[in-house]
């Protein structure tokens, strides 16, 4: 999980990806679930068949589950050393709601620190 610059930017963003797409399958794996069972108390499918479909949703929802799980916390991970390394920052993304007297402007263009701080008008 730990990496530094472009190649920790990199994989940071595919690890999202693959979340975001195991969450996906996991929540259509859900749906197509329910909808199985109710063919099966509707007489649409045999007691037999449901069990094998039923049984292979599960295992591939379990599969997810550790993916979800690994890869969740992976990202978490490398976003708390990210964020680590700037603690302003962390806090105003945990709290953004947060007012002070001062504003906060990013001096470059890539979306890292430096900021720069200015005053309000009229503070």
């Amino acid at each position: 999980c730990n990496r530094s610059g472009k190649i920790r930017a990199t994989l940071l963003q595919y690890g999202m990806t693959v979340l975001a797409s195991a969450q996906k399958r996991f929540d259509e794996l859900d749906r197509m679930f329910n909808r199985i069972y109710e063919d099966n108390v509707n007489g649409k499918l045999s007691d037999e068949r449901f069990a094998k479909m039923s049984a292979s949703y599960e295992a591939e929802q379990a599969e997810l589950a550790d993916t979800i799980k690994n890869i969740s916390k992976c990202v978490n991970d490398d976003i708390l050393f990210q964020f680590s390394y700037h603690p302003l920052q962390a806090a105003l993304h945990i709290y953004p709601h947060l007012q002070t007297q001062n504003t906060l402007r990013e001096s470059s263009s890539d979306g890292q620190f430096p900021l720069s701080f200015h005053r309000r008008n009229g503070a």
